[in-house]
């Protein structure tokens, strides 16, 4: 027994809704959004006497080669708007932002992302009414997130670390006692050798005997394994005496003593 063409079953659960509708074959449909029972009028054309079921199907068209006839809305949903969830899909791969997450809820937060700025791309390309599409076809989904990503670049704080140490100010260490004109300044961004202490030989303290996985002095090499010592470095510093531009030392006695020898 063949369906006649038209013929509609339908099966609901209260929240899917299982139709079997006759057209050229009986198409098999599951829908949560459609009542099944609204039809909308479409222009069909007869099938050739080839084609499947013709019998049966070309009856309701006569000796008419194109006929309006009422379909399931469903159907007709289904005929104008099939492809755009695989279409959204296909679109998001070009560019996603996905990456690897132990946190749950940044793969959904990426997804959200990634369908804001495709639907942008969609209206951003929709001609205007009465306007041709032929520009719009020429713009690329990779052009509007170049501009995209220049605009918000352009519209947001650029935060930028310096590489370079942060050059300190002139910091001055002045007493009561001491004469205006002798002030204790950074006299250079390169250190180079204390006058004080080479004038009395003092070098900078020897690193105690090493503990298990302890800290080195940075100026004090070690005879491990048969590896000489090296020689202590001269201590260096920034600071120094503004009107002798001579070196001086920050801390210890350097400073007290370069005041007693230039007196």
């Amino acid at each position: 027994m063949q369906l006649p063409w038209g013929e509609l079953y339908l099966v609901s659960d209260g929240e899917v809704l299982q139709a079997a509708w006759k057209d050229q074959n009986v198409v098999l449909f599951m829908t949560t959004v459609s009542n099944g029972v609204e039809k909308i009028l479409r222009l069909r054309r007869r099938p050739p006497k080839t084609a499947t079921n013709a019998k049966t199907s070309r009856i309701i068209f006569g000796d008419l080669p194109v006929l309006a006839l009422l379909i399931p809305r469903f159907i007709d949903d289904y005929n104008h708007f099939m492809g755009g969830v695989d279409q959204a899909d296909q679109l998001r791969s070009y560019y996603g932002t996905q990456r690897t997450h132990r946190k749950t809820w940044k793969p959904l937060w990426h997804f959200l992302l990634d369908t804001t700025i495709t639907n942008c791309f969609k209206i951003h390309t929709k001609p205007p009414p009465g306007a041709t599409s032929s520009t719009y076809k020429r713009y690329t989904q990779k052009s509007f997130r170049t501009e995209l990503a220049i605009a918000l670049f352009d519209h947001s704080e650029r935060l930028t670390k310096s590489t370079q140490a942060p050059q300190q100010p002139l910091t001055y260490h002045v007493t009561s006692d001491v004469p205006s004109e002798h002030r204790h300044i950074v006299l250079s961004q390169k250190a180079s050798a204390c006058k004080p202490c080479l004038t009395t030989g003092r070098r900078p303290t020897a690193a105690k005997k090493r503990k298990p996985l302890g800290e080195l002095h940075h100026n004090v090499g070690r005879s491990d394994q048969g590896v000489k010592k090296r020689k202590l470095e001269r201590t260096k510093t920034r600071y120094g005496c503004e009107l002798c531009q001579l070196y001086v030392c920050q801390g210890g006695s350097c400073w007290k003593e370069h005041l007693e020898a230039i007196q």
